[in-house]
């Protein structure tokens, strides 16, 4: 039996599928070992190809979101194995969901001021779930913008249950997940 902190509330794709620039930095790679097995010359060396490419590729695959994940109590966005990184609940001030459209219109605010933009497929869903499970771990208490901490509006208990069983019931993507500690695709 698994334990239900292992399994994520919610998670998402990054919005584009595909990191172009690894595919790039694989065909300049490709390039310059062509151009070293066929004894061409260029502008560049071949082996500075080489490295380039393989310098670009690594670090695109380092640093571009694949998998974004809510758990009961972080946030965790999965980058190119083995690069991960937990955003702790207790160390989200604020979130931020812009209005306009813009490819990074959903932002989570460190308590220490660091920005992360969350590129998530659906954006509006992904920040309903990330703000439901933020008030479930707050204990139905939430943050404004300003920082401070207030208590539920109701103190009727009947009310408070009513909110608790909604945040509680919380959706999962259809496609199989089978394992709770690898975001990333399996195609």
């Amino acid at each position: 039996m698994e334990d239900s902190q292992n399994q994520p509330i919610y998670w998402d794709k990054h919005r584009i599928p595909v990191n172009i620039t690894i595919i790039f930095s694989l065909v300049v790679v490709v390039f310059g070992i062509v151009q070293v097995t066929q004894g061409m010359a260029g502008n560049i060396s071949p082996e500075i190809l080489i490295i380039m490419g393989l310098l670009v590729g690594a670090y695109s695959w380092l640093t571009t979101p694949k998998i974004y994940a809510i758990y009961p109590d972080a946030l965790i966005v999965a980058y190119g194995r083995p690069r991960r990184k937990v955003i702790y609940f207790n160390d989200i001030s604020e979130v931020d969901m812009r209005q306009r459209h813009a490819p990074d219109r959903l932002r989570v605010i460190q308590s220490n001021g660091k920005r992360v933009a969350i590129v998530a497929k659906d954006p509006e869903t992904f920040h309903e779930q990330l703000e439901s499970a933020l008030v479930s771990f707050r204990g139905g208490q939430t943050i404004s913008s300003n920082g401070h901490v207030s208590e539920p509006q109701s103190n009727d208990d009947s009310n408070n249950t009513q909110v608790n069983e909604q945040v509680n019931e919380t959706s999962v993507e259809s496609e199989p997940y089978n394992d709770p500690n690898d975001f990333h695709d399996k195609g």
